[in-house]
Parts: C-alpha cells; structure tokens; sequence
C-alpha cells in the first residue's frame, strides 16, 4: 500500500512553485503610490502584491479609489526606512529582517535622535520590532508573525539581550493579546535577576512595570510551570485569523 504520508520536500517545493507563480501573476498587475513620512518619500509598488499581503491596502484599493484619477496612499506616522523594509521584504519574503534592519540603523538613530546609547544588536531587534508593529497597523499577518519567529530567535538561541526600552516600545504600540508583546514579556521575566532589576528598575517605562508585575505574579501562581521564551509550539507567539493557516 502506497504511503499517505506527505513529502515535505515535495511540499515545500509546490509552495515555492505557487509563490514563484502567484508573484510573476503580481508582477503584471498595476503600480499604486505610497508616500511614506514627514517629508512623504515617494514608493511605488505593485498593487496585486500589496493587497495580498495588507489587509489595510486591499481596504483601500477596494473602497477609497473608485473613481479616483490617481491611486495614493499617504502615511505619515510611519519612518521612510520601516516602510522600505517593509517594501523590501514584499518582493523577497525569503530575506532576513535583521540583515535589512542591519542596513537601516543609521536612519534609525537619526529619526529617533535618542541621547541613550545603542547597542548594534540591539538597534537591529528595536528595528524589527517597529516593522511588526507596522505589519500590525498594515494587516499583514504573515510578516508579523515572521518578525516575532526572528526576534524570538535572535534572542533565544543566539543570546542576545533585549533592551528594557524594546520591550516598552512594544508594549506601548501593541494589544495584551498580540504576540511579539507576549514574547517579549516572557523573554524578560525568565532571565530577570535581582541586581538586574535594581540597574534597570529605574529606567523603566510604567508601562513595562505594570506589565512585568503581572507576568511575575501569573508566574508565581503557576510555579515551577513558567514561560521562558523558547517556543515549542510554533504558533504560540503567532496570530492566525483562521484556525487552519496555523502552522504545521
């Protein structure tokens, strides 16, 4: 009897072909503008492509240009180099964001003008971070869930320590809910120490205090059971509107 077990090198490859052919079918659709910042940077993208992936731009194809004589979209709270990113990793999705946001800091430090020092690690993980919380304002559950599989990452297994004024940034701009803020709460209360917390306590967003206190406390109560950050589940830090696209 023939095995009813799939091939995953059969599957990955009909993935790759379906990619190859669905971005080939974007590539002849028509172009849109996006004006990106203050200063309104100028991207062009293709449309198909864009509406796929963005619940926020499908909206705004779908609805607000009909009609219209031009087809724009004006975002002016988002930073020129998050959106290029963003742009960058539309057309690329095998790309890694921390080598692009690797290619971004010196934006970064002149957008954010910040008097604290950065560490290069540790401007690239803030960097992801701003791009899931945009994939989060855009819609874009693929890429947010791709941003939080990196982070986790970087931090986990390769060691890196995240920054107190990340986890803050994330929790000022995301849901209790949403996943790259369960993350990063997880990761700092697992290796949170007590001479940690006296060098660090002090310059700590409230925000980030409230949230730690609850974390701490949900810890307590369930014991030597904690949440450490380091994901079994691949899903557990993801968001999937439909029950069936969880991971396998």
């Amino acid at each position: 009897m023939a095995s009813t077990t799939a091939n995953p090198t059969k599957r990955k490859n009909d993935d790759v072909e379906q990619s190859q052919t669905k971005r080939f079918r974007f590539a002849c659709s028509d172009m849109i503008t996006v004006l990106v910042g203050a200063h309104e940077h100028r991207f062009t993208v293709h449309q198909d492509l864009i509406c796929d992936s963005s619940d926020f731009f499908k909206a705004a194809c779908n609805g607000a240009w009909k009609g219209a004589g031009t087809k724009t979209v004006t975002l002016r709270d988002v930073e020129q180099y998050c959106f290029k990113m963003y742009v960058e990793w539309l057309y690329d999705r095998t790309v890694d964001l921390f080598d692009l946001a690797h290619t971004c800091e010196m934006e970064f430090l002149e957008a954010t003008q910040d008097v604290m020092p950065y560490k290069p690690d540790s401007i690239a993980t803030h960097i992801v971070c701003q791009l899931w919380v945009l994939a989060d304002f855009l819609g874009d559950e693929t890429l947010k869930n791709s941003a939080v599989d990196m982070v986790e990452r970087h931090i986990t297994l390769l060691g890196r320590w995240l920054r107190t004024r990340t986890a803050a940034y994330v929790v000022d701009n995301s849901t209790p809910q949403s996943g790259l803020r369960r993350l990063m709460i997880a990761l700092i209360v697992a290796r949170l120490k007590p001479e940690n917390l006296e060098r660090i306590g002090p310059t700590m967003a409230p925000s980030l205090v409230l949230e730690l206190l609850k974390a701490l406390v949900a810890k307590q109560e369930r014991g030597s059971e904690q949440d450490t950050g380091n994901n079994v589940d691949r899903c557990k830090y993801h968001e999937h509107k439909i029950e069936s696209a969880k991971c396998a």
